[in-house]
């Protein structure tokens, strides 16, 4: 790796191969804004302003001792020194929040224990290049689709990656389920990088995505940005369950999407609402607010939980009209779980059915083993 782009990447830049000026106004944007995050996220801290602008000299700096001393290498550097006049004044103007508004990023929500919080500039907290760049081929369409690297998920990501897809049958369910009704939106609980909040997006439809993990969370963030998303696209960063509790993870091997959620010892232990181990867990009612529309296609896949969530969803299942749930049911077909969860999804008027292409009846008193469920709004 040459050392100009170990350099960058230090920096967390990434400096492609053919860079024009606006590419290096756009970093430095984006690592003066991400000074914003250091200071407790104060839009008009003095010190953040500091810090914005002793970063990007630093860089600045770098670059000027990597690159060769080229005249085209010079007028690009001149130009990034202009921008940082300008963004001198825009944030006496206005604070440092100004420029980062120029650059469409979704709404990422945290669940504080009391109330729904912003967490701005999500996507820039870290650099793109932890993530794999993947074509995805979904029922709706190809797209670009940031994924983790295999070595740290070997399920999703490594087949994203090699086969352009992932649950394909369950995925053109899922397609085929939203185009009966154009209002009927997705709310994807356990989204992992967001494929099925993907396929749905492409579709033009609004989607409300839920999921546990901050890298799992930043992934999706990218694509979201890199598909033009933003404005269909809500991301919540916490996890779900049954009522309001501190929740920590624990990680399966190299499996990102096996990491199982556990309730802490500790329930009055103090933890910042933007800990990435300690989290406190919303339910499905606490997302109600948060759904602009009233057709809903839930999908459920938050590793043994599931239960713990749909009993999280009493006014959920009330309000909205979800008409369809696919759940993930490999962990309770053997389970007592499974009572449990037929018993409450029973309650709230759903039927089972096979998942995939031909979604026939499951008899639920029989052991039947299934990867996914799919529940159809019968009352």
């Amino acid at each position: 790796m040459p050392r100009k782009e170990v350099a960058c990447r230090q920096a967390r830049l990434i400096f492609p191969k053919r860079q024009t000026t606006l590419d290096i106004r756009l970093q430095i944007y984006h690592t003066y804004c991400c000074s914003n995050r250091m200071i407790g996220r104060s839009q008009y801290s003095l010190a953040c302003k500091v810090i914005g602008l002793v970063a990007t000299f630093v860089i600045l700096f770098t670059a000027m001792s990597l690159y060769n001393n080229s005249d085209q290498d010079l007028s690009r550097l001149q130009s990034a020194l202009q921008t940082i006049k300008m963004l001198k004044m825009s944030a006496q103007d206005s604070g440092v929040m100004t420029i980062v508004n120029k650059v469409s990023q979704p709404e990422v929500l945290r669940w504080d224990g009391q109330k729904w919080i912003n967490w701005p500039n999500f996507c820039l907290d870290t650099g793109i290049e932890n993530y794999v760049l993947a074509d995805l081929h979904a029922p709706s369409g190809n797209m670009p689709f940031y994924v983790h690297d295999s070595k740290h998920d070997s399920y999703t990501s490594r087949h994203i990656q090699s086969k352009h897809t992932y649950e394909k049958s369950d995925l053109e369910l899922m397609y085929r389920h939203l185009q009966e009704d154009q209002e009927m939106g997705l709310v994807d609980v356990g989204a992992h990088v967001g494929l099925y909040s993907a396929t749905a997006a492409l579709l033009g439809r609004k989607v409300l995505t839920v999921d546990a993990l901050y890298m799992n969370n930043h992934a999706w963030c990218h694509s979201i940005v890199k598909n033009k998303f933003t404005n269909q696209v809500k991301q919540i960063y916490t996890i779900m369950s049954s009522e309001h509790r501190l929740m920590y993870f624990k990680k399966y091997g190299i499996h990102v999407g096996a990491t199982t959620v556990h309730v802490a010892e500790d329930q009055s232990k103090k933890v910042s609402p933007m800990d990435k181990k300690f989290i406190h867990s919303a339910t499905l009612d606490d997302l109600l607010p948060l759904i602009t529309f009233k057709v809903v296609f839930l999908k459920l896949d938050v590793e043994k939980h599931e239960l713990e969530v749909i009993l999280g969803g009493e006014r959920f299942f009330r309000e909205l009209n979800v008409k369809y749930v696919l759940m993930e049911w490999i962990h309770h077909f053997d389970n007592k779980s499974r009572d449990n969860i037929t018993e409450q999804m029973t309650r709230y008027g759903f039927k089972a059915f096979t998942a995939g292409s031909e979604e026939k009846e499951v008899d639920m008193t029989k052991l039947t083993r299934l990867y996914n469920i799919f529940w159809k709004k019968v009352l």
